[in-house]
């Protein structure tokens, strides 16, 4: 889905912006970054998860070669040591102790699954940041091939992280994109184990 051609052209100035937007919001609600391991769920080419690099670790996920190897080439220029990818979380074999994504989500066909095994590694008192679109009809991607959700809407995400557990659960929209001459908007759920 995320092929070469589309991985080359994703960090655009919109994206970007938004990206370190929704960083900036996260970084408000976690104490003491620098000893933090944060894991980012569906990195991309690493937008959100290079704003943490003053973390302890750094943890990339993406299913993407293609989105992968423009991360590297950005790990690689800018020298950075603390971190580590993978294509599947299967993979990851340390823990950690927030996690980010941003978009993803609605790319995720079972969301329950997802969270149980996020939280199967993260830490006590460990955070989750999961920035995604609010419940939108299906016309935020030109094409749905892959899109497992349009949007989300509180209740179903709260349900699932009460379920796995998860405590001081809060839903906030925090931003707004205007595409397809609409506007859509993007929650941050936040939650803790």
């Amino acid at each position: 889905m995320f092929d070469k051609i589309k991985a080359k052209g994703w960090d655009t100035d919109v994206r970007i912006k938004m990206i370190n937007d929704f960083a900036n919001i996260a970084k408000t609600k976690i104490e003491n970054i620098d000893n933090k391991t944060i894991l980012d769920f569906g990195t991309g080419t690493g937008l959100l998860l290079l704003n943490f690099k003053n973390a302890k670790s750094l943890i990339g996920i993406d299913n993407s070669n293609d989105m992968l190897n423009i991360l590297k080439e950005k790990i690689d220029l800018e020298n950075i040591k603390n971190i580590s990818l993978y294509n599947s979380l299967e993979e990851v074999k340390e823990n950690y102790d927030i996690v980010v994504s941003s978009m993803a989500f609605h790319h995720i066909e079972d969301i329950d699954n997802l969270i149980k095994n996020l939280k199967s590694k993260l830490n006590k008192n460990g955070q989750i940041f999961i920035f995604d679109l609010c419940k939108e009809d299906g016309s935020f991607h030109k094409n749905n091939i892959g899109i497992y959700h349009f949007g989300f809407d509180k209740k179903y995400l709260k349900d699932i992280l009460i379920k796995n557990e998860f405590k001081n659960i809060q839903f906030e929209v925090v931003y707004e994109i205007e595409r397809n001459s609409k506007i859509y908007e993007i929650f941050l759920l936040n939650a803790q184990i």
